[in-house]
């Protein structure tokens, strides 16, 4: 991959090496982008290669948008066919699973300090 993506409903930004430099291919993504459905605002950045868009849950689904996206990118050559098996829910996923590792380790933390407490209290 040469990127990464994150993705909250609402808001979707490419961090993209192919956009890096590159003003006349990032005007034109821009500009594919603001065209499509729900498209609130779009900003695209050639110094760090990242592409920021705003757009309207109400009116177009995550998953519908982020097909769309995948397709406008790919015409353009801003991201390549690595990007094929992208989906919201493997975006939503990456989310999901650092928010389950952070709760285990505060869970563990939080029985870790109860069973000292009561240690303590019984010494």
């Amino acid at each position: 991959m040469s990127g990464y993506i994150h993705h909250v409903p609402g808001r979707l930004r490419f961090k993209l090496l192919q956009l890096k430099g590159q003003v006349r291919r990032a005007e034109e993504v821009e500009k594919a982008v603001r065209q499509m459905k729900g498209v609130v605002s779009i900003e695209a950045n050639t110094i760090t290669g990242s592409l920021l868009i705003h757009y309207d849950v109400a009116e177009v689904e995550s998953h519908a948008f982020l097909d769309g996206m995948k397709k406008t990118l790919l015409q353009f050559g801003a991201i390549n066919s690595s990007y094929s098996q992208l989906n919201a829910s493997s975006c939503f996923t990456v989310g999901s699973v650092v928010t389950d590792k952070l709760v285990g380790v505060l869970l563990e933390k939080l029985i870790e300090r109860s069973a000292v407490a009561i240690v303590g209290a019984l010494l």
